[in-house]
């Protein structure tokens, strides 16, 4: 066992636990600093490897699960692409995939072959990965509610013709460094070609559309069959002399339209990539660098402030272009460049398969790495900044629709505040509302369970039996789960909840702070409405109801349930009601018909939520029973903003003994896709 331990590890239990601690542990930890998971793990890869303290090295193993995971992570490019989008935006996403691949494309082949004096092959090889781009920042456009914008429709059909492009021309480069360019060649080449898509595209779909037809109930293997056709396609594209990776990508096009969104099988299908075959090959590439070639080698730091510039120039000078013909403001022209800006799937790609035939060396490598790292940090704050712009005044279609109605969940857990809880959860309902309240208990799984649940039921009727107004109408909900976050996600899925009441825990500890406390992960969890009540005394002896709106709360998509919720309020306790924000914010409200029956006096304060402002209001005519509500926002989403974060210092120097609500309005729910589940921006 002591030899085993001699490093580089060899012992494949060793190897395996150090890789799957750090797939583990790698998110959590850099989540609290808000680094994306693939500069992180790429990171731990580094540290580990053998150019850091030689922990693993990669011919054990590693590099089979490095390839493998490589495959996978272009088959869900090609699987995250949407062809109706395509075919909608064709003519415009034609003219920007042009751009995108050949501002990058046609500079990069220049400088590194007539300048630095790259051969050929290598010359071609960046130029490939300079014009690739991968949608590292998409995500973020589902917190704003543009994802339907023509905008980001016409990126992600620029996108899928340049990357497309790029990894035909990866598949030639790699051909032709194996052969000579002869007339044979290119007809052979072509020939090839032809086959590989009458297989892919052909054949391939039309034995899926069989099989998920016929195997109705077999859903597990469903997820066998696409991993079979991952490695199939991979396999026919080497036999035809085509780059595997090409293969799987293609796979991943061809199947996308057999496997919607929102299925099991897509859940299987993210969650081994995201938790196994990528993490273990994201580690690979990390092992990879060799940092005493960027800290010894000037030269390296050359190679990377060129790229750079043209990773970046190019890109930017397609998006300009874009907005020149077609009449784009700044902000599109921003959003463009920010979503086609990152570097990431294709470019590794591109270098590791240059790697293997000699034309990319250590100090190439390492720089595009770096690269990698700088341009997906480039893109996501782009791609944030001119997102939350467009969202200030586009109102996305999928927004509107059917209200839900007052379907208000209380979860339960400490006696001493069932009572006040429950009484606040039945001011939020509007007077004429038939939904019923559901009252929330969980406990944990464990000896005693059934006994636990009795108890449990025992104690949420009686508390009912206690309230002061008769409640009409209320559905008693008692749930075992393995822990409270869990059991209030189940339950809000269940019964179609929009507004989760939880207690106020003023108990935070070190565990908490690096894990995130229960309120950070439900908040990760859910996308519905969290009041958190910190009530000092009953509902009905509260005075006043001040309401603290940060900017742009009216992008949001809960904006008009939150205003529900408040005329709710006024209504139900008969209270004056003060709101305090921007005057941008203020406008939306007074275009709003917020007089509801019985409403409480409505008094709008125009003001800049500071901290000299809560100092003031704290020492002016605030009642110590008034009641504060503080709307915050969820980071990275419209309203965000850097005081929302301060929020709990300001509250506890100036507001400790006041009746608190903390409230999170409903936000936009992000599609599932390659990076949701394993996320590359956090």
């Amino acid at each position: 066992m002591i030899a085993s331990m001699a490093l580089p590890l060899n012992d494949p239990i060793l190897i395996f636990t150090v890789i799957i601690s750090i797939v583990l542990l790698a998110p959590i930890i850099l989540r609290r600093v808000n680094m994306p998971d693939i500069i992180g793990l790429v990171v731990a890869g580094v540290i580990i490897g053998p150019h850091g303290f030689n922990v693993l090295s990669r011919e054990i193993g590693l590099s089979i699960f490095g390839s493998i995971g490589l495959l996978y992570l272009m088959f869900l490019a090609g699987l995250e692409i949407d062809l109706n989008d395509f075919f909608r935006r064709r003519r415009e996403g034609t003219m920007f995939g042009v751009l995108t691949f050949l501002l990058p494309f046609v500079p990069g082949f220049i400088v590194f072959h007539f300048v630095l004096d790259y051969r050929i092959e290598s010359a071609l090889l960046v130029a490939t990965m300079l014009a690739s781009h991968t949608l590292v920042s998409y995500p973020i456009l589902g917190r704003f509610g543009i994802i339907n914008h023509r905008i980001v429709t016409i990126t992600i059909a620029g996108t899928i013709i340049a990357d497309t492009t790029v990894l035909i021309i990866l598949g030639v480069i790699s051909d032709s460094v194996q052969g000579d360019l002869s007339v044979v060649f290119w007809m052979r080449t072509l020939l090839y070609f032809i086959l590989f898509f009458v297989f892919v595209l052909k054949i391939l779909p039309s034995i899926a559309q069989w099989f998920f037809r016929t195997q109705t109930e077999a859903s597990g293997l469903h997820f066998v069959f696409v991993l079979t056709a991952i490695f199939i396609s991979a396999t026919v594209a080497e036999l035809l002399k085509i780059e595997p990776l090409i293969g799987a990508f293609f796979c991943g096009l061809s199947l996308n339209r057999y496997i919607p969104r929102e299925t099991i099988l897509l859940e299987r299908i993210l969650f081994v990539g995201n938790t196994l075959f990528i993490p273990f090959f994201l580690i690979s590439i990390g092992m990879l660098v060799d940092t005493e070639v960027l800290i010894n080698d000037p030269q390296s730091w050359l190679i990377i402030g060129v790229l750079g510039i043209l990773a970046i120039g190019g890109k930017f000078l397609a998006s300009w272009i874009m907005q020149l013909f077609y009449k784009f403001n700044a902000s599109s022209r921003n959003l463009i460049f920010g979503l086609s800006t990152a570097r990431a799937a294709s470019a590794i790609a591109i270098m590791i398969v240059g790697a293997e035939f000699g034309l990319v060396d250590d100090q190439l490598l390492n720089s595009t790495i770096f690269i990698i790292l700088l341009t997906s940090i480039v893109s996501s704050m782009v791609t944030q900044k001119a997102g939350q712009q467009i969202s200030s005044i586009y109102t996305d279609e999928n927004q509107g629709g059917k209200e839900e109605g007052d379907k208000v969940m209380v979860a339960l857990g400490n006696p001493e505040n069932m009572k006040h809880l429950i009484n606040f959860g039945l001011m939020l309902k509007a007077n004429d509302s038939k939904s019923p309240l559901y009252p929330l208990t969980i406990f944990p799984k464990g000896k005693n369970s059934y006994q636990k649940y009795q108890e449990s039921r025992k104690k949420l009727v009686s508390v009912i039996d206690e309230i002061d107004a008769p409640i009409s109408n209320a559905d008693l909900i008692t749930r075992m789960d393995i822990n409270v976050v869990e059991g209030i996600s189940k339950a809000i899925k269940e019964f179609g909840i929009n507004r989760v009441v939880i207690g106020w825990n003023s108990q935070t500890t070190s565990i908490d702070r690096l894990f995130g406390t229960m309120l950070d992960k439900l908040i990760r969890k859910t996308n519905r409405m969290i009041l958190v009540s910190k009530l000092e005394n009953d509902v009905s002896k509260v005075g006043n109801i001040q309401t603290f709106l940060p900017e742009n709360v009216q992008g949001e998509k809960g904006f008009h349930d939150l205003l529900n919720v408040l005329v709710n309020l006024s209504e139900n306790m008969k209270r004056r009601m003060l709101i305090y924000s921007t005057r941008k914010t203020l406008d939306a409200i007074k275009n709003m018909n917020l007089n509801g029956n019985g409403a409480g006096e409505l008094i709008m304060v125009e003001t800049q939520l500071d901290e000299d402002f809560f100092e003031k209001l704290s020492s002016g005519p605030l009642g110590q029973n008034d009641l504060l509500f503080f709307v915050k926002a969820r980071r990275k989403t419209v309203a965000y903003s850097k005081i929302i974060d301060s929020y709990p210092a300001i509250i506890e120097k100036y507001f400790s003994y006041h009746n608190l609500i903390l409230i999170y309005p409903e936000q936009i729910i992000i599609p599932k896709g390659i990076f949701q589940l394993y996320n590359l921006n956090n």
